[in-house]
């Protein structure tokens, strides 16, 4: 699951060829798209009177400031990695130019990176824009994402998308949303994204929610608008008269935006594609059934890390993979104690169980959910404890060796 999926391009004037150079040499590969056919296979130059769409999408893995290429105005080339085998270009590779047409500056397949890529950490996904970014709502800075729960679980993060670069954002969590305002604030972030794209954010603090129960994920934008999803026709595809398209469904009462004090209804927005009662926001939120450990900056995480309490110990000794783990219950309360790896993810649960006030020491025997035996390293053990409508989370690190 990457946390961000950021959008470069080169710019009309090849200003920020430099930005993908840097990310390039940073963050590794970066997917972009060209027309294939007609404008050289070793050596690619479409020039930007030509009228053809991109078909084909490759990877730039390096660049050559000083590669010519035939009919392209200025040297300078990157260096692209196709799909087709060692017998297409030089061995699978060939040039593309800096100038070219469409590589590096179209807008839906430009210059595209995964950051931040790991493996899925939640267990539910809340959205309704079930094909992502297809348009843009250009005037809008304010909207939300109306969703039902379907678990008793913690909202733990959020996602958006930003159309234009340096965007300021703020995202709250709401407990009520009656259609004309917003109640109950749960949880608010706010910062500024670098880059367009989509952004996956972890909030403060997770949010229980009950099943069944509604909430909304509000998202105000400093500018570029909010992209939206939608039926819509998809153009880059392959080369044809006429494109597939991809249905898009949405409800009344799912996605809504603020047009001067009044939030309205997106479902009934006039789109200017002629595709109606289709689009929804991209804004999303993501829920685990137990409280993680975020590897991620977590204020909560830290502060749990570093206030045990003496209610959760771990004890392991070295040349062994069985670690006794003891806590204390101030009073009835249910329990779950489970193991955590370092990036986050539930390797086993010990125990789940309704529990008295006492003392209590259980074992852990170093493998997975599966009885597998995992990996020596650095793991965590969460205790959390549940009385009414409070949890209360303690965390001890354990060192395991084998």
């Amino acid at each position: 699951f990457p946390s961000d999926i950021v959008w470069y391009s080169v710019g009309d004037d090849e200003s920020m060829l430099d930005t993908i150079k840097n990310n390039l040499m940073l963050n590794g590969v970066i997917a972009t798209g060209y027309c294939y056919g007609g404008f050289g296979k070793t050596k690619q130059y479409q020039p930007k009177t030509s009228t053809e769409d991109p078909n084909h999408s490759v990877s730039i893995v390096g660049w050559d400031d000083n590669m010519s290429i035939p009919n392209a105005p200025k040297n300078g080339a990157w260096l692209c990695k196709n799909s087709w085998g060692t017998g297409f270009g030089d061995k699978g590779y060939f040039w593309i130019s800096y100038y070219d047409k469409h590589c590096g500056r179209h807008f839906d397949i430009g210059a595209c990176q995964y950051l931040n890529v790991d493996t899925l950490k939640y267990d539910s996904v809340y959205f309704h824009d079930a094909h992502g970014w297809r348009a843009t709502k250009e005037d809008c800075k304010e909207a939300l994402n109306v969703f039902n729960s379907s678990a008793k679980e913690f909202i733990v993060a959020v996602g958006f998308y930003t159309a234009v670069t340096h965007v300021d954002y703020t995202v709250i969590v709401y407990d009520t949303f009656d259609g004309t305002k917003l109640s109950g604030e749960l949880a608010k972030i706010s910062g500024t994204e670098i880059h367009s794209g989509f952004h996956a954010r972890d909030l403060p603090d997770p949010i229980s929610i009950d099943e069944g129960k509604d909430f909304c994920v509000y998202v105000k934008l400093s500018k570029g608008g909010h992209p939206y999803g939608r039926t819509s026709e998809i153009k880059v595809v392959t080369r044809r008269s006429s494109y597939p398209i991809v249905e898009s469904t949405a409800e009344e009462g799912q996605s809504f935006y603020k047009e001067g004090d009044e939030w309205k209804d997106f479902y009934y927005y006039d789109d200017p594609s002629g595709y109606q009662n289709s689009g929804n926001f991209c804004i999303n939120a993501y829920s685990c059934k137990e409280i993680p450990i975020s590897k991620t900056n977590n204020a909560s995480y830290a502060n749990a890390l570093n206030s045990l309490n003496g209610q959760l110990r771990a004890f392991s000794g070295p040349f062994t993979s069985r670690t006794k783990l003891t806590y204390t219950v101030p009073q009835k309360a249910y329990v779950t104690l489970s193991i955590y790896s370092s990036s986050g993810r539930i390797v086993k649960t010990i125990t789940s169980d309704n529990v008295r006030k006492g003392k209590y020491s259980i074992s852990w025997d170093g493998t997975n959910e599966y009885g597998l035996s995992v990996a020596q390293g650095m793991y965590y053990a969460m205790l959390l404890m549940k009385t009414g409508t409070t949890i209360q989370r303690t965390l001890a690190k354990i060192c395991l060796s084998k």
